[in-house]
């Protein structure tokens, strides 16, 4: 019995160990993290103070774009913080989420199907800056329906210890 004792204490030392370990990975990305959610927020002000000056409205929307494109990091940054922080993700939500995503499904698909038609076209294929505009809003619906689709079939928790 004096050896199940010292098992049973090796077993939460290690225990212990894996959980310090696990804690100090989670900060050493938290903090990346959050320097990340800064950033993008300076860069969001710098592109509000930018458009205020510009009086080209295809510039103005770019940068909209862009400043869109950096609230979208400090989403993704919030998100990934706060489900290494312990929050849950998607637990009680995931069964709505999955029965609504047809219809989001379906309308990406067709934002996909709509930028090929787009990018077919002669003034979009011959145009750099307009071509490389459209490919980007084909790819972010991609990305968006991948991302859908993650959301539905995927776990959202360390599979591996």
């Amino acid at each position: 019995m004096a050896h199940l004792g010292a098992w049973n204490d090796l077993v939460c030392a290690m225990s212990e160990i894996n959980n310090e370990r696990a804690d100090k990975e989670k900060t050493e990305v938290i903090d990346p993290l959050r320097l990340q959610i800064a950033s993008e927020g300076q860069l969001v002000r710098m592109y509000e103070e930018s458009a205020r000056g510009i009086k080209s409205s295809p510039v103005m929307h770019l940068l909209h774009t862009m400043r869109l494109d950096s609230r979208k990091h400090i989403e993704v940054c919030q998100a990934v913080t706060e489900t290494l922080e312990g929050q849950q993700f998607l637990a009680p939500e995931k069964r709505e989420l999955v029965e609504g995503l047809e219809r989001h499904l379906e309308l990406e698909k067709e934002a996909i199907v709509r930028a090929n038609k787009i990018l077919d076209n002669s003034w979009i294929r011959e145009t750099p800056t307009l071509r490389e505009l459209v490919e980007k809003l084909r790819n972010d619906e991609i990305a968006h329906h991948k991302a859908l689709l993650d959301l539905s079939e995927r776990p959202f928790y360390r599979e591996h210890g």
